[in-house]
């Protein structure tokens, strides 16, 4: 007797299968690995494809590209006249950056971490290095401020930066509520 929620298959020894059984009541000892491996591979099958197709969307979102094209190898200081050492945050200025301002597209910004005396955690400048022509100075603050990696500038123009000072040149106690790095991502 077949129940009309469970589908009809042909047994392999005759009859009719019936959600794993045959109609002469033998259990078919597959019948939950074909079913497993069936919707393993059908969600697999479907999660690609929600992938494949929404790709190109995502990347629409993020025509940055991660390194700035043309991308020219220089090599120069990013010792400021204060003697500030140990480069440590380095930030690439987007191509969308606003006219005007003092950055400018492919610029890039260094933040040094110790001072001149490379005592850790003690450094307060961030040197812009612009695509063409010599570093600068961009920022200087009053010490300890031991600027970190996390060195970030956004679309809209904002810069952005952590900190780690240090009052007697020691590295801080790891504290895991402050990071070294930084993430951003939007239209900013």
């Amino acid at each position: 007797m077949q129940n009309d929620v469970c589908k009809a298959m042909p047994a392999t020894s005759g009859g009719t299968e019936v959600m794993g059984m045959n109609s002469n009541r033998k259990m078919d000892p597959h019948a939950g690995v074909k079913s497993t491996f069936r919707n393993v591979f059908c969600s697999l099958l479907a999660t690609a494809l929600v992938i494949f197709l929404a790709a190109p969307v995502i990347h629409a979102q993020d025509d940055d590209p991660f390194l700035p094209a043309p991308l020219v190898t220089r090599t120069v200081s990013t010792v400021p006249s204060n003697g500030d050492v140990n480069p440590y945050g380095i930030a690439f200025v987007p191509a969308s950056i606003p006219q005007g301002g003092l950055l400018q597209p492919f610029d890039i910004l260094v933040s040094n971490f110790n001072n001149n005396q490379n005592l850790q955690g003690t450094g307060t400048t961030i040197i812009r290095v612009p695509q063409n022509g010599s570093p600068a100075m961009f920022f200087q603050g009053t010490a300890p401020l031991g600027l970190s990696t996390a060195l970030k500038v956004l679309k809209a123009g904002f810069v952005l930066v952590g900190n780690f000072p240090t009052a007697d040149a020691l590295a801080p106690p790891p504290n895991p509520d402050r990071s070294w790095e930084s993430t951003a991502k939007g239209n900013w």
